[in-house]
Protein backbone atom coordinates (compact mmCIF):
# COMPACT_ATOMS: atom_id res chain seq x y z
CA UNK A 1 0.00 0.00 0.00
CA UNK A 2 2.70 2.42 1.12
CA UNK A 3 4.69 1.85 -1.90
CA UNK A 4 1.98 2.19 -4.35
CA UNK A 5 1.17 5.58 -2.69
CA UNK A 6 4.75 6.42 -3.06
CA UNK A 7 4.82 5.70 -6.94
CA UNK A 8 1.88 7.50 -7.25
CA UNK A 9 3.50 10.39 -5.50
CA UNK A 10 6.80 10.44 -7.23
CA UNK A 11 4.54 10.07 -10.65
CA UNK A 12 2.49 13.08 -10.03
CA UNK A 13 5.69 14.68 -9.19
CA UNK A 14 7.28 14.04 -12.04
CA UNK A 15 4.63 14.79 -14.39
CA UNK A 16 4.27 18.37 -12.88
CA UNK A 17 7.72 18.57 -12.77
CA UNK A 18 7.89 18.36 -16.88
CA UNK A 19 5.37 20.47 -17.57
CA UNK A 20 6.07 23.67 -19.28
CA UNK A 21 5.45 27.20 -17.84
CA UNK A 22 2.78 28.80 -20.28
CA UNK A 23 4.51 31.99 -22.61
CA UNK A 24 1.27 33.61 -23.91
CA UNK A 25 -2.17 34.82 -21.96
CA UNK A 26 -5.95 34.94 -23.39
CA UNK A 27 -8.05 37.55 -22.01
CA UNK A 28 -11.93 37.58 -21.60
CA UNK A 29 -12.37 40.38 -19.35
CA UNK A 30 -15.61 41.26 -17.04
CA UNK A 31 -16.60 45.17 -18.24
CA UNK A 32 -19.20 46.78 -15.86
CA UNK A 33 -20.15 50.19 -16.95
CA UNK A 34 -21.59 52.55 -14.40
CA UNK A 35 -24.87 53.58 -14.80
CA UNK A 36 -25.93 56.67 -16.88
CA UNK A 37 -26.18 60.02 -14.96
CA UNK A 38 -28.70 61.60 -17.57
CA UNK A 39 -31.37 60.55 -19.90
CA UNK A 40 -29.17 62.12 -23.18
CA UNK A 41 -27.85 59.43 -25.15
CA UNK A 42 -23.84 59.00 -25.61
CA UNK A 43 -21.83 57.91 -28.91
CA UNK A 44 -18.67 55.92 -28.32
CA UNK A 45 -16.02 54.57 -31.20
CA UNK A 46 -14.27 52.50 -28.97
CA UNK A 47 -10.49 51.28 -29.63
CA UNK A 48 -7.78 49.17 -28.20
CA UNK A 49 -4.00 49.23 -27.65
CA UNK A 50 -2.71 45.57 -27.58
CA UNK A 51 0.18 45.14 -24.77
CA UNK A 52 3.68 45.31 -26.42
CA UNK A 53 5.45 42.59 -27.15
CA UNK A 54 8.60 42.18 -24.56
CA UNK A 55 11.53 41.03 -26.10
CA UNK A 56 13.44 40.64 -22.72
CA UNK A 57 15.27 37.71 -20.97
CA UNK A 58 16.29 37.12 -17.84
CA UNK A 59 17.42 34.47 -15.65
CA UNK A 60 14.63 33.00 -14.42
CA UNK A 61 11.98 34.98 -15.28
CA UNK A 62 9.19 34.60 -18.04
CA UNK A 63 7.75 37.96 -19.75
CA UNK A 64 4.02 36.71 -21.11
CA UNK A 65 3.19 38.02 -24.54
CA UNK A 66 -0.37 38.74 -25.10
CA UNK A 67 -2.13 36.20 -27.39
CA UNK A 68 -3.13 37.91 -30.93
CA UNK A 69 -7.02 38.56 -30.10
CA UNK A 70 -6.35 40.40 -27.12
CA UNK A 71 -7.81 43.86 -28.32
CA UNK A 72 -10.66 42.29 -30.37
CA UNK A 73 -11.31 40.66 -27.02
CA UNK A 74 -11.54 43.96 -24.85
CA UNK A 75 -12.94 45.41 -27.82
CA UNK A 76 -15.78 43.20 -28.02
CA UNK A 77 -16.08 43.32 -24.00
CA UNK A 78 -16.62 47.04 -23.70
CA UNK A 79 -18.93 47.21 -26.51
CA UNK A 80 -20.98 44.95 -25.78
CA UNK A 81 -21.35 46.38 -22.32
CA UNK A 82 -21.73 49.90 -23.24
CA UNK A 83 -24.56 48.86 -25.72
CA UNK A 84 -26.37 46.65 -22.93
CA UNK A 85 -26.27 49.86 -21.05
CA UNK A 86 -28.20 52.04 -23.15
CA UNK A 87 -24.90 53.55 -24.81
CA UNK A 88 -24.60 53.74 -28.73
CA UNK A 89 -21.42 52.56 -30.54
CA UNK A 90 -20.09 53.26 -34.13
CA UNK A 91 -17.21 52.69 -36.37
CA UNK A 92 -16.95 56.48 -37.91
CA UNK A 93 -15.03 58.76 -35.55
CA UNK A 94 -17.56 62.03 -37.62
CA UNK A 95 -20.55 60.38 -35.80
CA UNK A 96 -19.83 59.56 -32.73
CA UNK A 97 -19.66 62.31 -29.69
CA UNK A 98 -16.90 60.27 -28.63
CA UNK A 99 -13.83 58.35 -29.69
CA UNK A 100 -12.42 56.09 -26.78
CA UNK A 101 -8.93 54.63 -26.64
CA UNK A 102 -8.26 51.70 -24.26
CA UNK A 103 -4.20 51.67 -24.31
CA UNK A 104 -2.96 48.67 -22.39
CA UNK A 105 0.47 48.97 -24.30
CA UNK A 106 2.23 49.52 -21.05
CA UNK A 107 0.45 46.30 -19.10
CA UNK A 108 3.29 43.50 -18.38
CA UNK A 109 2.82 39.99 -17.36
CA UNK A 110 6.08 38.26 -15.88
CA UNK A 111 6.50 34.92 -14.21
CA UNK A 112 9.33 34.44 -11.65
CA UNK A 113 10.16 30.71 -11.80
CA UNK A 114 11.52 29.06 -8.32
CA UNK A 115 12.46 25.73 -7.36
CA UNK A 116 9.42 24.76 -5.03
CA UNK A 117 7.04 27.88 -6.03
CA UNK A 118 6.30 30.35 -8.75
CA UNK A 119 4.98 33.92 -8.82
CA UNK A 120 2.99 35.40 -11.29
CA UNK A 121 2.73 39.51 -11.45
CA UNK A 122 0.92 41.82 -13.04
CA UNK A 123 1.36 44.77 -13.76
CA UNK A 124 -1.06 46.79 -15.04
CA UNK A 125 -1.19 50.32 -16.88
CA UNK A 126 -3.87 51.54 -18.73
CA UNK A 127 -4.14 54.69 -20.59
CA UNK A 128 -7.59 56.04 -21.32
CA UNK A 129 -7.75 59.14 -23.82
CA UNK A 130 -11.30 60.34 -24.66
CA UNK A 131 -11.61 62.65 -27.50
CA UNK A 132 -14.92 64.56 -28.76
CA UNK A 133 -14.46 67.12 -31.73
CA UNK A 134 -12.72 70.06 -30.06
CA UNK A 135 -11.19 68.34 -26.68
CA UNK A 136 -8.89 65.82 -25.43
CA UNK A 137 -9.02 63.81 -21.82
CA UNK A 138 -6.26 61.20 -21.17
CA UNK A 139 -5.73 60.01 -17.64
CA UNK A 140 -3.28 56.53 -16.57
CA UNK A 141 -4.62 53.96 -14.69
CA UNK A 142 -2.37 51.35 -12.46
CA UNK A 143 -3.24 48.16 -10.83
CA UNK A 144 -0.84 45.57 -9.75
CA UNK A 145 -2.07 41.93 -8.46
CA UNK A 146 0.33 38.85 -8.08
CA UNK A 147 -0.39 35.04 -7.43
CA UNK A 148 2.39 32.55 -5.84
CA UNK A 149 1.81 29.49 -7.28
CA UNK A 150 2.85 25.81 -5.79
CA UNK A 151 5.17 24.04 -8.18
CA UNK A 152 4.73 25.57 -11.83
CA UNK A 153 2.39 28.13 -12.47
CA UNK A 154 -0.12 27.21 -15.55
CA UNK A 155 -2.02 28.84 -18.17
CA UNK A 156 -5.41 28.90 -16.03
CA UNK A 157 -3.98 30.79 -13.49
CA UNK A 158 -1.80 33.25 -15.70
CA UNK A 159 -5.15 33.99 -17.53
CA UNK A 160 -6.86 34.33 -14.44
CA UNK A 161 -4.83 36.44 -12.89
CA UNK A 162 -4.49 38.73 -16.60
CA UNK A 163 -8.22 39.11 -16.82
CA UNK A 164 -8.92 40.07 -13.03
CA UNK A 165 -6.41 43.20 -13.41
CA UNK A 166 -7.57 44.23 -17.00
CA UNK A 167 -10.91 43.85 -15.54
CA UNK A 168 -9.89 45.84 -12.83
CA UNK A 169 -8.04 48.74 -15.00
CA UNK A 170 -11.63 48.80 -16.99
CA UNK A 171 -13.65 49.40 -13.88
CA UNK A 172 -11.44 52.10 -12.39
CA UNK A 173 -10.98 54.20 -15.91
CA UNK A 174 -14.77 54.13 -16.25
CA UNK A 175 -15.63 54.47 -13.01
CA UNK A 176 -13.04 57.85 -12.85
CA UNK A 177 -14.74 61.07 -11.61
CA UNK A 178 -12.79 63.06 -14.24
CA UNK A 179 -13.25 60.95 -16.83
CA UNK A 180 -17.12 60.72 -16.35
CA UNK A 181 -17.06 64.79 -15.76
CA UNK A 182 -15.49 65.19 -19.31
CA UNK A 183 -17.77 62.46 -21.00
CA UNK A 184 -20.91 64.32 -19.29
CA UNK A 185 -19.81 67.91 -19.59
CA UNK A 186 -20.63 67.15 -23.75
CA UNK A 187 -24.41 66.49 -22.71
CA UNK A 188 -25.13 69.75 -20.08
Amino acid sequence: MFKTFLSVLLALTFLTACSTRPTQYTVDPEVTIPAKKNEQSLSFMVSVLTPEKINQQEQNKIFLQADDDFANRVKQNLVSALTQNGYQVGSNKHFVDYQLTFDFTKLQAVITQGMVKDEIAVNGNLTIIANDKTRQFSKAFKVNNGLTVALKSNYAEVTGLVNKTVSELIRIGLEDKDFNQFVQSKSE
